[in-house]
């Protein structure tokens, strides 16, 4: 229980000296009431505790080494022990020995200080307290905090030392790969820390993390990105032995280079491909997104096209659209919502017999969308082409606005799918040099020019043959990828939805 915890805090309280002389059992002292702090919900103690132990750490890596590996019996990392001893061959000053020792003890990929801390408070936390989840990622994000500050502040001593260790070889070169070492795990920690954030909803701390990489994406192509996030070695402390090899220098500064993009990429994926963060369309509109707003519009659509949850779906597209409308490239939000409006047209035609009023809703308030968005650039630019269906996949069934299939036998929806003709000359589309338009039957046309009511057979036979004619077109999209869907053609086809 709470009590007990309470109880053992206060013995760590009355042995803890704050003596440097003896830090295996001071450290210790202090790891186990950072640990009951957690235990009592006293997150904030708790963080104040394990930051003297990282602070005091420093000045007894010695100690702390001895208290980790004997007292606790934690091993060192394999790798990271190899890696340590070929450190261990170069002719090295006292002072750049402590700060490379300080590196692997408190940084060790397995059971480095902050390691500890995070894993422990885990394991501690009680699996079936509800409280348990929200202490937890708030141990895990102080631990990850703690150790971005730490490898800070290695980094700044690193290249203190550099300015200052002269011509010696092996001081140059240990010296550069303890940088790449330090900033290898700077990355590391930086993407579980801003995935940690990203989890618990805290959207701004994460992106004040990571906006100073985003600007490394360079806005780059996102297959460019991916060919890169998967060609690098998952291994990057290969990167670090690398750079204690003769004459590798520049296979070394290229590679660092790419890790950094690497780095960045992954980073912006775990914020764009967050479904919660998705949903804060004003975070999402409103962060600058410096040097990588291609690059987030690309994951965008990407995203659109992942199968999923409908409600998923929509959000995926709906912040695109946002997104787009904010940076200005209002054609690029018009095409959002006309492959919106496109994918809600063929998935209705595949998935039933029905047409559902809100479903119909959907397209008029999508097509709308995406006139608002043509309107306000030059109207020779206004224009979106239909995707090319796939040659492999068949044609979804059509349905009529009175949910008859084409096999009841009252009419289909593309008459001329009916007859065997080419679809593009249905009455519902045609295609013409200037581009893709919807007729309608003149007189229904004036009719509702007029203000005047047709008919409810004139409106069923009239406006759902023109407007399911588009699901013809949505199914089954002209050979022509030069097949523009106009401004003008889009205001008549919102026209005919409204009636409908």
């Amino acid at each position: 229980g709470l009590q007990g915890w309470e109880d053992l805090m206060t013995l760590c309280d009355m042995s803890y000296g704050g003596g440097t002389e003896n830090w295996v059992c001071e450290g210790a002292l202090l790891l186990v009431k950072g640990l009951c702090l957690v235990q009592a919900r006293r997150l904030g103690e708790a963080e104040e505790c394990f930051t003297r132990v990282s602070r005091e750490a420093r000045g007894c890596v010695r100690e702390l080494e001895v208290l980790l590996r004997s007292v606790l019996g934690l091993r060192q990392d394999g790798r990271m022990a190899a890696l340590q001893g070929r450190f261990g061959e170069f002719s090295l000053t006292q002072k750049t020995r402590e700060v490379i020792a300080e590196l692997f003890v408190l940084h060790d990929r397995q059971h480095g200080l902050f390691e500890v801390i995070r894993d422990s408070a885990g394991k501690l936390c009680s699996p079936h307290e509800p409280q348990t989840q929200i202490d937890h990622a708030a141990c895990v994000t102080c631990a990850l905090k703690l150790g971005m500050a730490s490898l800070s502040e290695i980094g700044a001593r690193i290249s203190a030392l550099s300015a200052l260790c002269g011509d010696s070889p092996d001081e140059v070169c240990a010296l550069e790969a303890a940088a790449v070492l330090a900033e290898t795990s700077q990355h590391r920690l930086r993407l579980a820390l801003a995935q940690q954030l990203v989890a618990i909803g805290m959207f701004d701390e994460a992106y004040n993390l990571c906006a100073s990489r985003f600007e490394v994406c360079g806005d780059l192509d996102i297959e460019r990105l991916e060919r890169l996030d998967a060609e690098l070695p998952a291994d990057d402390l290969q990167d670090v032995s690398l750079m204690l090899m003769q004459g590798a220098e520049d296979t070394v500064a290229g590679l660092r280079d790419r890790r950094r993009q690497q780095s960045a990429y992954r980073c912006l994926r775990t914020f764009v491909c967050s479904p919660q963060f998705r949903k804060q369309l004003h975070r999402l509109c409103s962060y600058p997104w410096v040097g990588c707003g291609n690059t987030v519009d690309t994951l965008l659509r990407q995203l659109n096209d992942v199968p999923g949850d409908q409600a998923d779906i929509d959000t995926s597209y709906q912040a695109r659209y946002a997104f787009n409308v904010a940076r200005s490239d209002y054609r690029a939000a018009g095409d959002a919502m006309l492959t919106y409006c496109y994918n809600i047209i063929a998935r209705n035609a595949q998935e039933g017999d029905h047409v559902p009023v809100d479903v119909l809703r959907k397209q008029m308030s999508t097509c709308l969308a995406a006139i608002n968005s043509y309107s306000l650039i030059e109207e020779k630019f206004a224009f979106w082409t239909p995707p090319q269906a796939s040659p492999n996949s068949g044609q979804p069934r059509l349905v009529s606005v009175r949910g008859r299939s084409e096999s009841a036998g009252k009419r289909a929806i593309s008459p001329s799918a009916q007859q065997g003709t080419d679809s593009h000359t249905s009455s519902g589309w045609k295609v013409t040099k200037s581009g893709a338009s919807i007729s309608a039957p003149d007189s229904l046309m004036r009719s509702v020019g007029e203000g005047a009511t047709p008919s409810a057979d004139a409106v069923d036979d009239s406006l759902a043959l023109a407007v399911d004619s588009q699901m013809a077109i949505a199914a089954a999209p002209p050979a022509d990828p030069s097949t523009l869907v106009t401004l003008a053609t889009l205001r008549r086809h919102y026209t005919l939805l409204r009636c409908r």
